[in-house]
């Protein structure tokens, strides 16, 4: 009976730790299970008591994680900087492994750096992984990272000095990073890529910090029979996704309610000088051609990075998978330059002879079209150029163009 009430005191605890609640919460988790009939006991019903319950869960579970280790003949070493809720400077690190001929990542462990200095963050990775595996540097054979110098540093970054006891490291840059720094390299010089974000961002904070454009933009959904959808923030961890998602919202969703919306706050003059200000501002890039034009392009590009961002972000993905994606990518980005992508030309063969798009009144210059011409393939060469630059070493590194070759379906088991 005493086991039995432990065992489901272990289990509230380990609820506690996996969603990351605050340790008091346990307690009036105990209460409402004793309030629904469940006999826990009297004892071990405070905090401190979830305390230990997590710390005792944690040793277990670092045991069987040891176990899984000692039978590996190989393991990838990964390890991010990130501060924790006592403002420490961490180290995340994770082990990634072949688990019954699947691949696996398994959390290791936070451990402090002793400093930000690559010899600091050596030491607090090597603690960490020593902590379940006493011979893991006879077993590692790549060092996964965000690419920052201090990890990846030639002469005397973490994969250098790592180096010198392991020589056939090898050193792998978070693929789904490097795939949003390409994007971001061909974008950063594109005016209309800043001014596309800024206004995005600018919706997205428009409507949620005012309930009243909220409401007003309901209603006015409600007045045409139409639905007025959330808008998305376009930033975050793996933005490019964020940016697809808000962009799908403006345009093939809330694009038409959001100027008539804005059209309105211009005119009845019912809210702040700065509200207006916006509104004016942002009504005045919905109604311009190329800068509709430009969206549409950024949505038909994004949604192709996007895919395969999602799928960068998977934990069983491959090498030959991301080989192929890269591949399957830069052809998207060719085809683009032939023919304009699903969104771009579905615009633009909406766009009527009267320079109206969805029932709104557009604003174009004469040289609107052979300016944005000029963008796309601006954009685009610089895409593929800058992909081909953050995806080298499936081209330059034997090894990982040796496992590139390698599909899943072409294996066969003897």
């Amino acid at each position: 009976e005493v086991q039995n009430k432990l065992k489901k005191l272990f289990e509230i605890a380990y609820f506690v730790a996996k969603l990351e609640l605050p340790f008091t919460t346990y307690e009036n988790l105990c209460g409402l299970e004793m309030k629904h009939g469940v006999d826990l006991g009297q004892t071990y019903r405070n905090d401190k008591a979830c305390k230990n319950f997590v710390l005792t869960i944690s040793e277990n579970v670092k045991c069987d994680l040891t176990d899984l280790l000692t039978s590996c003949r190989f393991i990838g070493v990964m390890a991010d900087g990130v501060t924790d809720v006592g403002t420490r400077e961490v180290e995340d690190v994770y082990v990634r492994f072949l688990e019954n001929g699947e691949a696996s990542n398994k959390f290791v462990g936070l451990k402090e750096c002793p400093n930000a200095k690559a010899p600091g963050v050596l030491q607090a990775i090597g603690e960490a992984v020593k902590g379940v595996d006493e011979n893991w540097k006879q077993k590692t054979v790549s060092l996964g990272s965000d690419g920052a110098s201090v990890m990846v540093g030639k002469n005397s970054g973490v994969y250098a000095l790592l180096k010198r006891e392991i020589p056939y490291l090898l050193s792998l840059h978070c693929v789904a990073h490097k795939l949003e720094l390409a994007f971001q390299d061909a974008a950063k010089d594109v005016v209309l890529f800043r001014e596309a974000k800024e206004l995005l961002q600018g919706l997205w904070k428009y409507y949620h910090y005012s309930p009243k454009a909220v409401r007003e933009l309901k209603e006015l959904a409600q007045s045409v029979g139409d639905r007025a959808y959330r808008t998305v923030k376009a930033g975050g961890s793996r933005w490019v996704p964020h940016l697809e998602r808000a962009l799908t919202v403006l345009l093939t969703k809330n694009f038409q309610l959001i100027v008539l919306h804005f059209e309105h706050a211009v005119e009845a003059r019912d809210s702040s000088k700065d509200m207006q200000g916006r509104a004016q501002n942002y009504l005045k890039k919905l109604k311009s051609y190329k800068f509709l034009a430009f969206l549409h392009l950024l949505l038909d590009v994004t949604k192709e990075f996007s895919h395969v961002s999602l799928l960068f972000q998977k934990n069983d993905v491959s090498v030959p998978e991301i080989q192929d994606r890269v591949n399957t990518l830069n052809a998207a980005l060719d085809a683009m330059q032939v023919r304009p992508g699903t969104h771009l030309r579905e615009f633009q063969q909406s766009v009527g002879e009267d320079g109206t798009f969805k029932e709104i009144s557009l604003t174009r210059q004469p040289n609107d079209v052979v300016s944005f011409t000029n963008i796309r393939e601006s954009l685009i060469n610089a895409t593929k150029q800058y992909m081909n630059n953050r995806f080298p070493n499936f081209v330059q590194d034997p090894v990982l163009k040796a496992v590139a070759t390698v599909s899943h379906s072409t294996i066969t088991l003897a």
